[in-house]
């Protein structure tokens, strides 16, 4: 597999680990400590949290992640599947994966997490979006051959962003919002090949977000590269998706501003 580049990730995992801590010990503190065995599993949880978060900060991963795994049972068993601490956890396993290296541990993972979001009526964390995204690395570190399966992907993470762009405005979540995800919202034009990474035979995938105002004008464009020497690529991808044209968002008769992500596929043939 391709050389990830892993500076997406490594930078949030302190964040992650200590917004699960706080979250774990606000939990706490409405069960009776003393007698609720549901309580001491919340707390050794919290602990466990705690420890996993400064062996990271030593660069101990792999001494974390038995702890991590540990935090994830307990909170799964005390707080359920769908509670959002169970959520901060899974993505605290992913990012020790990622961090480790141990992509296809991370990939069902992040498959998960993918899942969960989907479900859930809030809005996206920062943290679990960045995930999100480098799991669409991830499947296209797989080959040209799982293309159908990186289109699927970024249909789905495009329909996360619409119920995210909804929230944000301050409004209902449609019963349509399938409706407003069907199909393409923007017609994406074909980015030229720098000449340099053709002479270098540089190739490989970019996800690249953008963001509109409520006019379907892109405001912001962030090349996303899935791997390491793609500077080329993705500096080639940002400058054709700034000239892409979305659909304005009307959600119950309101434009909305949204983000969307796109695949640029670089191969030569």
């Amino acid at each position: 597999m391709k050389r990830i580049i892993l500076a997406l990730f490594i930078g949030l995992l302190p964040y992650a680990l200590h917004a699960q801590t706080a979250a774990t010990s606000s939990a706490v503190t409405v069960q009776d400590k003393s007698t609720s065995p549901q309580a001491a599993e919340l707390q050794e949880a919290e602990r466990l949290s705690t420890s996993v978060r400064q062996l990271y900060a030593a660069g101990n991963y792999k001494e974390a992640l038995p702890q991590a795994q540990r935090v994830l049972a307990l909170l799964e068993k005390v707080r359920g599947e769908e509670d959002p601490l169970v959520g901060s956890a899974l993505n605290n396993l992913a990012l020790l994966h990622i961090g480790l290296k141990e992509f296809d541990r991370a990939r069902p993972i992040l498959e998960r997490i993918l899942a969960r979001r989907e479900k859930s009526k809030a809005a996206t964390s920062p943290t679990t979006m960045r995930l999100l995204i480098s799991y669409g690395c991830l499947i296209r570190a797989r080959g040209i051959t799982k293309r159908e399966e990186g289109m699927k992907f970024d249909e789905r993470i495009n329909a996360i962003f619409l119920q995210d762009a909804v929230l944000a405005a301050g409004l209902p979540v449609p019963d349509n919002l399938s409706e407003l995800s069907r199909g393409n919202n923007f017609k994406k034009p074909q980015p030229r090949y720098p000449r340099e990474a053709l002479s270098a035979r540089i190739q490989g995938s970019v996800l690249v977000l953008a963001e509109t105002d409520e006019t379907g004008k892109v405001v912001s464009v962030e090349p996303v590269p899935c791997w390491s020497g793609q500077k080329l690529l993705a500096e080639a991808a940002a400058e054709a998706m700034r000239s892409a044209s979305f659909k304005p968002l009307l959600v119950n008769g309101k434009a909305v501003k949204y983000k969307a992500v796109a695949t640029y596929n670089f191969v030569i043939q």
